[in-house]
């Protein structure tokens, strides 16, 4: 007798054996005789979508690679600038149409009364006119959209009379304008009021005169401030509102500024500052022999010259200070 077989390895067997008599339903056709719950791209048809998507991915990379290029080989460091300033910005309306353009500048002193800084010469008219063209502060108009991203209520911010001209290419005579200005322009203003009223404390700090290095330092500071302003301006916007007791308009000087923390550099500053060190200890200090020195400074030249000695005295000599 023919021993039996494992089971499992019968059932394929048994399978084909009733495959013979299985009765299979035919799957509904159009009358094209096509199988609509079956159609599938053709094989052959394929490789032509994935030719065409492949050349437009490529068009499209070859493209952006071009402009990139471009930009960086023919305008190198623009293409980030703007978004630079909008990242140390609150909020500009300027940087919507203005890429600014940064620069390395040297601030250098320049010797007293010459032509190559007019920040450190005494008054004159054309000091005077210097100045006045830095701090010209312009009237701006701004839309509401731009007050409202400034921080600003429309309701109590002052609008920009109809009749003015200076709107934006492709404003409309019904758009809701306010008036601004930029407040770079405006701090160079009050910088240069600060240099028209330098002695109204003087009495209080100098009863007994200036010494000689006080002019000569206060007029490197005067050039120092006016320079960074200039190289770093605000672009923030000082808007206008209706205050009490007053009817004219009146700037908003409440400015949203993004701001080093300077707390933090104090802190920092204290953490790693030389403990101990002295004025007297820093100025017995000498360089070794054999060290090359630099040439003097402008302003210490000032200073051993005896070069304000003139300006201090006729200074002191046309103040007038109130016994109040």
């Amino acid at each position: 007798m023919e021993p039996s077989k494992p089971p499992h390895l019968l059932e394929p067997l048994r399978h084909l054996e009733s495959s013979a008599d299985t009765q299979y339903e035919k799957l509904p056709q159009d009358e094209n005789g096509h199988n609509p719950e079956r159609a599938v791209v053709s094989p052959s048809k394929a490789p032509k979508y994935l030719l065409v998507a492949n050349v437009l991915l490529l068009t499209v990379s070859a493209c952006l690679f071009s402009a990139s290029f471009y930009i960086l080989k023919f305008n190198p460091g623009r293409a980030c600038e703007t978004e630079l300033s909008r990242y140390t910005s609150f909020f500009s309306p300027a940087l919507d149409s203005m890429m600014p353009q940064w620069t390395p500048q040297l601030s250098s002193e320049k010797p007293l009364e010459s032509n190559e800084s007019v920040w450190r010469q005494s008054p004159s008219d054309a000091v005077d006119l210097a100045w006045e063209r830095v701090t010209d502060v312009g009237m701006l108009e701004i839309t509401r959209e731009q007050l409202l991203k400034l921080g600003k209520d429309p309701s109590s911010s002052v609008h920009a009379a109809p009749e003015w001209s200076g709107r934006d290419e492709g404003s409309e005579d019904g758009d809701e304008r306010y008036l601004a200005i930029i407040d770079g322009v405006h701090l160079m203003h009050c910088l240069n009021s600060m240099r028209k009223s330098l002695y109204h404390n003087y009495h209080y700090y100098f009863p007994n005169g200036y010494p000689p290095s006080y002019g000569a330092h206060l007029s490197h500071c005067q050039e120092m401030i006016a320079d960074w302003l200039m190289c770093q301006p605000s672009i923030e916007f000082v808007s206008f509102g209706w205050y009490e007791r007053r009817d004219p308009p009146f700037p908003d000087f409440d400015i949203t500024h993004k701001c080093v923390d300077y707390e933090q550099i104090l802190e920092w500053q204290n953490q790693h500052r030389i403990k101990g060190l002295t004025k007297p200890m820093f100025d017995a200090l000498r360089p070794e022999d054999g060290v090359t020195r630099r040439t003097s400074t402008v302003m210490y030249d000032e200073i051993l010259d005896h070069r304000w000695d003139e300006i201090l005295e006729a200074a002191e000599h046309h103040m007038k200070f109130s016994d109040a």
